[in-house]
């Protein structure tokens, strides 16, 4: 309960954060019986979270991710691959590498918020 707590605290956090079934951590939380879980749906309500069906609708990324393929997404994959596939191990390397520019980006202006 202290890391629910905690995490609540959090001013980045989005308490409304939808999963893939497009519930939010309070709709979870009513459906599930216990007394874990209800300390969980007091402290979320506490912390202002609301039940999914009383936010405005929204496409997130994991219904972007799922979703088919469109026209202009094909046509630009077919260009730029022109009959290449990616082995395996270009694609794990391409991966790596972008995520080491990543972390770098995202420490710096970690730094850089810390010094104002």
């Amino acid at each position: 309960m202290q890391i629910v707590k905690s995490l609540l605290k959090m001013n980045n956090l989005d308490k409304n954060a939808k999963n893939l079934d497009n519930q939010t951590a309070l709709d979870i939380a009513i459906v599930n019986p216990g007394e874990a879980e209800r300390e969980i749906k007091e402290a979320l309500d506490h912390a202002g979270a609301s039940k999914s069906r009383s936010l405005p609708e929204d496409y997130s990324f994991a219904e972007f991710f799922m979703s088919p393929q469109r026209i202009i997404e094909s046509f630009t994959e077919r260009w730029f691959y022109q009959g290449r596939e990616l082995t395996m191990e270009t694609r794990n390397a391409i991966l790596v590498v972008a995520v080491l520019i990543l972390q770098r980006l995202l420490s710096k202006l970690y730094l850089a918020l810390l010094v104002e």
